[in-house]
C-alpha cells in the first residue's frame, strides 16, 4: 500500500499514480473561470499587432489580468486595486510618450 503524498503547492492528493485535486501552477480555477477561454491566450491575443514596447506592454497585460481574474479570486477588491495600480503606471509612461501626449 502506498503513503499518500499531499502537495500544498498544488492541492493534489497523490495516491500511487493517481493524482486527485486542483494543479494550482499549471490550471488554478481563476485562469480560465469555467470557459474555454485563459487569461493568458487572451492576453496574448489583444498584443498581435500592437506596437507598445517593453514596460508599457506589462503594466497593459498585468491590468488586464487582474480585471480578468478578480470576480474568482477570494480577495477580489485587493486584485482591482493591483489593476488600478498597473492603469495608474501605464497612463503614467504614456504620459512621457509624445506618441500618446498631444500638449
Amino acid at each position: 500500500m502506498s503513503i499518500p503524498h499531499v502537495n500544498k503547492d498544488d492541492l493534489t492528493l497523490t495516491m500511487g499514480s493517481t493524482t486527485f485535486g486542483i494543479d494550482m501552477v499549471e490550471n488554478p480555477p481563476h485562469y480560465n473561470n469555467n470557459s474555454s477561454i485563459e487569461c493568458i491566450d487572451a492576453m496574448e491575443a489583444m498584443t498581435k499587432g500592437s506596437d507598445i514596447s517593453g514596460h508599457a506592454a506589462y503594466c497593459w497585460q498585468s491590468a488586464f489580468k487582474y480585471l480578468w481574474r478578480w470576480p474568482y479570486k477570494e480577495k477580489a477588491l485587493q486584485d482591482l486595486y493591483k489593476c488600478r495600480w498597473y492603469i495608474d503606471r501605464l497612463i503614467s509612461i504614456l504620459e512621457k510618450d509624445s506618441k500618446y501626449n498631444s500638449d
